[in-house]
């Protein structure tokens, strides 16, 4: 069993006070949610809002609406998600209880980082700083993992570690594995982004594949070890592009294959040209011609503008590489030039992030 669970109901057997038995049975069925237990959570949730319901508790009252926002989160609900975490954060202001403040702030911050939406993001992370209490390890360790995936999806991983640690730790002093969890998928996910990035526009791929393919292993095992079921096809995913990225394409295609629906199911939809077109790209290599055109035809008709930047530019540039195989010149070049287009504007991205971390990290 999980740490935290271990931790949390240990800590209901024996507490008395009403208030706060209530904010431990809402963080448990919040955790349960986080690890893709989601009808137990719900219920658990369920059960505390029948309990509460005649004499509500604000502390109690905040936790259930940070639960919420994680059950609806990991489920693929982001407007619920927003929406909940928002009404916490406004209530914890309200009555001016720091801690939740902050966390909630966080999760915020999380939210807005999940979608590209840097300037949101860095506001939330701003009101998480501003009421954080380095004691407070729930808050702390959000805060600190949103400074280590910014940085390392900036490209400084260097600069991102002392984060990722500091994170580690934080969650580590509560029994989080949830958190632990995330770091182990964010940071290899981060690997294999920038190792097809690398392999898709010509950068040295062994500067990212080896931290990928091993950063991608310990999140499955560890996940396994802790029953985490939360998204657990995501793994097999960036798995598979590392593996097409180190030229394994069999084994890259095999996980598609095996994977893929789960994935766009549980929340990766919004990739799904990227993977096709990667697909596309396997079957080629591996002399499958036609399902190569097929899948390429496929990956363009899901190509769109709601797409993140780097998504798609890595779709087109693997498109382009698909159609340098099959020897179509005219494709090539078109989907060379949007590529390269994209990974323009997703390069000044990057360092429009940077720079709003490197100003909250200097205030």
């Amino acid at each position: 069993m999980s740490l935290k669970l271990i931790r949390l109901d240990a800590a209901i057997k024996i507490e008395t006070n009403r208030s706060r038995l209530g904010c431990l049975k809402a963080e448990r069925a919040g955790f349960l949610g986080r690890q893709g237990h989601f009808d137990t959570a719900r219920q658990g949730l369920e059960q505390l809002q029948r309990e509460f319901a005649a004499h509500p508790d604000m502390h109690v009252s905040i936790w259930m609406h940070i639960a919420e926002g994680w059950i609806a989160h990991y489920s693929d609900n982001p407007s619920a998600a927003h929406n909940h975490l928002q009404r916490a954060y406004a209530l914890s202001t309200a009555v001016n209880i720091k801690n939740l403040r902050s966390l909630s702030a966080a999760w915020l911050a999380h939210l807005a980082y999940s979608k590209n939406d840097f300037a949101v993001m860095g506001k939330y992370l701003r009101l998480a700083l501003d009421s954080q209490d380095i004691s407070f390890h729930p808050a702390e360790s959000r805060i600190c993992m949103l400074f280590a995936m910014s940085l390392h999806y900036a490209r400084r991983l260097d600069s991102a570690r002392p984060w990722y640690i500091k994170c580690r730790e934080h969650a580590l002093a509560e029994g989080d594995d949830g958190t632990v969890s995330a770091l182990n998928f964010n940071m290899a996910g981060l690997q294999a982004n920038h190792t097809i990035q690398a392999s898709v526009f010509g950068e040295d791929i062994n500067k990212y594949a080896p931290l990928a393919a091993t950063g991608s292993a310990a999140a499955e095992n560890f996940d396994l070890l802790v029953k985490n079921f939360s998204r657990k096809s995501w793994v097999y995913i960036i798995q598979a592009y590392t593996l097409s990225s180190c030229e394994n394409f069999k084994a890259a295609l095999d996980l598609y294959n095996l994977h893929l629906e789960d994935a766009c199911s549980q929340g990766l939809e919004h990739q799904r040209a990227f993977f096709v077109a990667d697909m596309s790209w396997c079957l080629c290599n591996l002399g499958d011609f036609n399902l190569a055109q097929k899948n390429a035809n496929e990956a363009i008709g899901l190509i769109n503008e709601e797409m993140y930047t780097e998504d798609r530019a890595v779709a087109l540039g693997r498109l382009a590489q698909v159609f340098n195989i099959l020897k179509n010149k005219i494709l090539i070049e078109k989907y060379k030039t949007l590529a390269e287009k994209d990974w323009k504007i997703h390069e000044k991205s990057i360092e429009y992030l940077y720079s709003i971390i490197s100003k909250l990290l200097n205030q």
